[in-house]
């Protein structure tokens, strides 16, 4: 943990050191905005919730060599449980710091990336903290407010090839440990370092048409509760593909997504051993986009997407409850862009959401949520 933070602190300084000694030569961008989210169930025992979350991101570009961008946000969540039970979480997030460099060749365009996680954000939630925002990731902006200070190094390649464009992607996530609850004693955590791989193929059918395919496999290492393994997620397999067309003023973009998440292991007689029937499940995803241009200056868009997760294999053996239950997600929504001036433009984008989750582990009896997402942001350029 301690060579791993020193690591970080080290590219951290070296990053900045770079970014200001060419700050005078590349372009400086600022946004920041409001991210508001509410959403309920229909059950007779109500959980309901809110949040709003400001982000901050300052980026810096010179040409299209160096990059370098920090992003953190503060939140403020209020989520109602079932029980009457009110819970309010608030702070900072964790503060990510990234930066690449790319090496324009012949033929192929290589970039090298650093990824920081600075833990500046409220990484020990207390127990009830943490059981109000686990399971809510469709429906609030920031789910987890922080984690332990990890670093992704990572290398991408991109080669043309007439209308056919090829990419390939490696990232390695080295995880840092952090406390998972501030009054449960004995539970820091050591996540398992990750390892990503992902390719990508465009191709430019017509002037107005780009079809895309991609796919991507994530691996995770083994977790570790104070220094002894107990559990190792398994394997996401990734697939998908979209068609974008344009006919002026519009871009219609439809994509579809599957992902499959491998058996995970667990803790079997004091050794990680595969589980004899997956308890995770597949996502399948549907999503259209429609943006039209109004004006030079104006840009409306209209987007919805379906989410499908089906039922895994493994059930408990007492009373057969699924380990991952059936889930529905569909959401609709429209959008504004506005360029203000051409070196300062704003958002808006709102979406309703709804969820339908059947009996699991972690959903006791059958539910749908509705919720809300309002995102308004503005972006300023030096």
């Amino acid at each position: 943990m301690k060579q791993r933070w020193l690591w970080s602190v080290g590219i951290v300084c070296a990053l900045m050191l770079i970014g200001m000694g060419s700050a005078a030569y590349g372009d400086i961008v600022v946004s920041t905005g409001t991210h508001i989210n509410a959403f309920r169930d229909d059950l007779a025992d109500k959980t309901d919730g809110t949040e709003v979350t400001v982000p901050f991101g300052v980026s810096y570009r010179r040409g299209g060599l160096f990059a370098l961008n920090l992003e953190t946000a503060y939140s403020s969540a209020t989520v109602k449980s079932g029980g009457g039970t009110e819970t309010d979480i608030s702070g900072f997030t964790d503060t990510l710091l990234s930066a690449s460099y790319s090496l324009s060749g012949e033929s192929v365009l290589l970039t090298l990336g650093v990824d920081v996680n600075l833990p500046t954000g409220k990484e020990n939630l207390n127990e009830d903290e943490d059981e109000a925002l686990s399971g809510e990731e469709d429906l609030l902006t920031v789910s987890g407010f922080g984690e332990g200070g990890n670093v992704g190094l990572s290398v991408s390649a991109i080669k043309q090839l007439g209308n056919v464009t090829l990419g390939a992607n490696g990232l390695y996530v080295y995880k840092g440990e952090y406390d998972q609850t501030s009054d449960v004693e004995d539970d820091d955590v050591d996540p398992g370092d990750q390892l990503l791989l992902a390719w990508i193929l465009n191709w430019k059918a017509s002037e107005q048409s780009l079809v895309e395919l991609s796919g991507a496999y994530s691996y995770s290492g083994a977790d570790a509760v104070n220094g002894e393994e107990d559990f190792q997620e398994g394997g996401i397999v990734t697939l998908g593909g979209s068609f974008q067309h344009t006919s002026d003023p519009f871009t219609i973009t439809v994509s579809l997504q599957e992902m499959l998440q491998l058996s995970d292991k667990e803790l079997i007689e004091d050794e990680l051993a595969t589980e004899d029937q997956n308890s995770n499940s597949h996502t399948l995803s549907l999503a259209c986009n429609v943006n039209y241009s109004a004006s030079e200056r104006l840009r409306l868009q209209a987007l919805g997407d379906v989410w499908y997760t089906g039922e895994s294999e493994r059930k408990t053996e007492a009373d057969g409850v699924l380990y991952t239950g059936k889930r529905v997600r569909y959401s609709f929504g429209s959008g504004v862009g506005y360029t203000i001036r051409e070196n300062f433009w704003g958002h808006g984008l709102v979406k309703y959401l709804v969820i339908n989750e059947k009996p699991d582990l972690a959903v006791e009896e059958e539910r749908t949520l509705h919720g809300v997402d309002l995102n308004i942001g503005v972006t300023y350029r030096f």
